[in-house]
């Protein structure tokens, strides 16, 4: 019995050294001390086996990034044919409640009592009539901005609007992406409205900060087409727009709670973007008390935008 157990032991041990010996062989050094920094495995073997998946995808997405490419651009995911194109009006009939549904108060969350009538239910019910209202309005706003950026008829509007949605064959919008030229402010986020150029200029002229660069926002993929990819196409794409128009970098603000925002931010990692700490990017705001966060998240690019606590990254385009 004694000779068993030492016998199986012994073949454990050889088993996980081949193991560890096999990512040497099959990953080259630079690019498995690249995948330590994107990727959380626990041991070697979870290492080696998520690797290739990961190159794989990166590898498949690399034609995407071309500042050149125009819209609308079909290409082959895995035998799917998909397309990329401009956010046009007759999507949001099919999009806004797919908005609605992740970010807003649907009706069925509302519905509201009118003889036992409090403040909370309230306030949902007006929310779930109100919300997909201003997305709509919004949205309307930001693709006129986005025509008539585009147009030779005014030259003095810099393209700097972009909703992004990938198209499967049926037809259906899988997921959308805003790029569009922002202050780079990790303490405020834009605001639905698309601004004209002049303020945005003079906001970073009056806050000390660079001209308007880069920013992503509201990358959103439909429940039933998460964990396909298409986030890293759709941001594949965002990077080759913001080329396009001379940036050379793109910020966003992501959900800083490591559980809830867990996911968002591993992708955001795994494609380069990094967390900024700037201590004293708004005097009002560099005194601000971010102790209850926590030290980790006090030294990490956690600011606190509209009461909430967003994780500012930034990624610099070559």
């Amino acid at each position: 019995k004694y000779m068993m157990i030492t016998t199986g032991s012994t073949t454990l041990i050889l088993t996980l050294l081949f193991l560890q010996g096999c990512t040497g062989f099959v990953v080259p050094k630079q690019q498995s001390t690249q995948c330590y920094t994107i990727r959380s495995s626990s041991t070697r073997c979870n290492l080696f086996f998520g690797t290739r998946r990961i190159v794989k995808q990166e590898e498949k997405y690399k034609d995407l990034e071309d500042p050149t490419l125009d819209f609308p651009y079909s290409f082959n995911d895995d035998g799917e044919m998909l397309t990329i194109r401009n956010l046009e009006v007759r999507d949001l009939e099919m999009l806004i409640p797919i908005i609605v549904q992740e970010f807003g108060t649907s009706t069925s969350e509302a519905e509201i009592s009118w003889q036992h009538l409090d403040v909370k239910s309230f306030e949902l019910w007006l929310d779930s009539i109100f919300f997909p209202l201003s997305v709509r309005l919004s949205l309307l706003l930001k693709i006129q901005r986005q025509q008539d950026g585009d147009t030779l008829d005014m030259p003095d509007v810099l393209p700097d609007y972009n909703i992004l949605c990938l198209e499967n064959t049926s037809g259906h919008v899988a997921g959308i992406v805003e790029l569009s030229r922002q202050p780079l402010d990790p303490n405020r986020n834009p605001g639905p409205i698309p601004m004209p150029m002049f303020i945005k200029k003079s906001y970073c002229t009056r806050k000390g900060l660079p001209p308007p660069n880069g920013w992503v926002t509201n990358l959103l993929i439909g429940k039933e087409y998460r964990g396909q990819g298409y986030s890293k196409a759709l941001m594949k794409v965002v990077e080759g727009r913001a080329k396009r128009w001379g940036c050379d970098a793109i910020a966003l603000h992501v959900d800083s709670d490591p559980k809830t925002g867990r996911i968002a931010q591993n992708l955001y990692q795994r494609l380069g973007y990094r967390p900024v700490i700037e201590n004293t990017a708004n005097a009002k705001d560099s005194t601000a008390d971010y102790s209850w966060m926590g030290q980790s998240n006090c030294v990490s690019g956690v600011y606190m935008v509209e009461g909430v606590p967003l994780l500012f990254m930034k990624k610099e385009l070559s």
